[in-house]
């Protein structure tokens, strides 16, 4: 780590070549800002999870949809025979009835 006044990002050079001097066989291969820093490892990985829950959860809406219209087209399908019950016993029950 090294904290700067100005942009850290124009000391790169400078501080890979101390380092080149001070050991040469260290690597130095992926150098950034610690604002980048945060944003890979705050912010970018947690995106991830929270994709991942967000679409197991529109995978759910999908499946209750499904379900549904599944009921729904189950009920619809059962109505005539239901319905004919019901006319047959309003039939039976005005002519029982009639004055």
């Amino acid at each position: 780590m090294l904290r700067s006044s100005g942009d850290p990002l124009q000391l790169i050079q400078s501080v890979k070549d101390v380092v080149r001097t001070l050991d040469p066989n260290l690597p130095m291969l992926h150098t950034m800002s610690y604002e980048d820093f945060y944003l890979n490892q705050a912010v970018k990985g947690p995106r991830i999870a929270i994709k991942l829950v967000g679409s197991m959860g529109v995978v759910g809406l999908l499946l209750a949809i499904a379900g549904l219209y599944g009921l729904v087209a189950y009920n619809v399908a059962a109505e005539p025979a239901r319905s004919a019950y019901a006319l047959l016993l309003a039939r039976q029950a005005r002519t029982c009835c009639a004055w």
